[in-house]
């Protein structure tokens, strides 16, 4: 499903982020390697070696991107904050409002308390029917 974020929500979410490393006293480096473990390095086109997902960290601080929701729980268990924090947290959610070109899609991911391999999904979207009842069935056939 794809989802439309203003430039607004991109810099409220790189806001967030920020914040959070600040508080945490962390790099962008530091993060992507909470992220993806040590071990992944690559070497960047000025010749130096970086870590891996350092410049996906870059572009979410920078505004530049919104994280997919694989990512967003990465990047929640790292800075251990709830997934729904991180963007509801940052001037998204209710509050957005609705146009042709930039629809709401709210999916809201949460940690689930003692069972860290298991998030809450919740959907507010509007979908054609058909793909609605299909995404019931996933849902009801794996709960």
């Amino acid at each position: 499903m794809k989802h439309y974020y203003n430039e607004a929500e991109k810099k409220a979410f790189a806001a967030k982020i920020n914040a959070l490393l600040d508080q945490k006293n962390m790099s962008q480096s530091d993060l992507a390697r909470a992220i993806w473990g040590t071990g992944k390095n690559k070497t960047a086109k000025t010749g130096y070696v970086v870590q891996y997902g350092r410049d996906r960290i870059s572009n979410y601080c920078r505004g530049e991107a919104i994280p997919t929701a694989r990512a967003l729980k990465e990047l929640s268990v790292a800075l251990n904050v709830a997934p729904n924090d991180l963007l509801h947290g940052g001037g998204y959610g209710p509050t957005r409002q609705p146009t042709k070109e930039a629809p709401v899609n709210d999916i809201n991911l949460s940690v689930v308390a003692g069972a860290p391999e298991m998030l809450r999904l919740q959907l507010d979207v509007l979908l054609p029917a058909a793909i609605a009842a299909q995404l019931a069935s996933v849902v009801t056939a794996n709960t």
